[in-house]
C-alpha cells in the first residue's frame, strides 16, 4: 500500500508506543508530556465525549505522531516519506464515517449534529 512498508511500519509501532508509554507512565505517577498529561487527567472530569477526543488527539496526533516520523527518518530527508504520510492520512480520512457511527452510537445527540452537518 505504501512505498516503504517497513518504515510505516516501524511509524506506527513507535506512534503507538509513545501514546502507551505515556499512559503507563502516567499510571506511575512518572513523567509524560504536558499535553498528554493534560488529557489522562481530563479523563475523570465530566467533559463532553468531543472534548475528551479532541484533547486525545491533540495530544497524541499533533505531539506523538512528528517525534515518531522524526525519529524513523533521522539523518534523512524526511520529504522522502512524504507521500506515504499523505498517503496514511488518506486511509485515515476514509475511517471518519465509521468514527462517527461509533461516536453516535452512544450519544442522540452526535448524530443529530452529524445528521445535520
Amino acid at each position: 500500500m505504501f512505498e516503504d512498508n517497513r518504515g510505516m511500519e516501524k511509524l506506527d509501532v513507535l506512534f503507538a508506543n509513545r501514546y502507551i508509554d505515556a499512559y503507563r507512565a502516567f499510571q506511575k505517577n512518572e513523567i509524560v508530556t504536558t499535553s498528554l498529561r493534560i488529557a489522562f487527567q481530563s479523563s475523570k472530569e465530566p467533559l463532553l465525549i468531543l472534548q475528551h477526543i479532541f484533547l486525545g488527539i491533540n495530544a497524541h496526533i499533533n505531539l506523538d505522531l512528528g517525534v515518531a516520523a522524526a525519529e524513523i527518518m533521522s539523518r534523512k530527508n524526511v520529504e522522502d516519506i512524504n507521500s506515504d504520510f499523505n498517503g496514511r492520512n488518506t486511509l485515515l480520512g476514509d475511517m471518519i464515517d465509521s468514527f462517527q457511527e461509533r461516536l453516535n452510537a452512544p450519544s442522540p445527540f452526535f448524530k443529530l449534529v452529524d445528521k445535520l452537518a
